[in-house]
């Protein structure tokens, strides 16, 4: 059993609520979660091959905007640079979506505003996993 199959299985036993306050606690997280979703609604097919393609998916649904976020076609495409595709499977989309929204959180804080590309994105699916709190290498503490 991998560690996200245990820790899905732990979080299935979960009450509902706990859940949706720890989401809720992180917005990068919850948006997180809710692109996912719209994605699924929307009958994703994996691979996404482009930011394109994702975008695409996006607009499908959502007029550009979930959550407390606006996925504009120039902001989109700076945080997830052509290395992020293609996208082979739910675990790395919801990994890559999390880490571009973390980088717009900290282009965001940054007091020069200047622009945050993500650019190391070799993480594996079971990797993706160990390391999705984390984030990528190039911006861990």
């Amino acid at each position: 059993m991998s560690r996200s199959d245990f820790l899905y299985g732990q979080l299935l036993s979960m009450d509902a609520d706990v859940v949706l306050k720890v989401l809720a606690s992180d917005p990068e997280l919850a948006t997180t979660a809710l692109v996912a979703s719209e994605l699924r609604r929307h009958g994703v097919q994996f691979p996404i091959m482009s930011v394109d393609v994702f975008l695409d998916l996006l607009r499908s649904g959502t007029a550009g905007r979930i959550g407390y976020h606006h996925f504009d076609p120039d902001s989109v495409s700076e945080r997830m640079p052509a290395a992020f595709f293609p996208i082979a499977t739910e675990d790395e989309l919801i990994v890559r979506v999390r880490a571009a929204l973390v980088a717009c959180k900290m282009a965001a804080l940054r007091p020069d505003k200047s622009s945050l590309a993500i650019t190391d994105v070799s993480v594996n699916a079971e990797a993706s996993h160990e390391g999705a709190s984390r984030g990528p290498a190039s911006h861990r503490d």
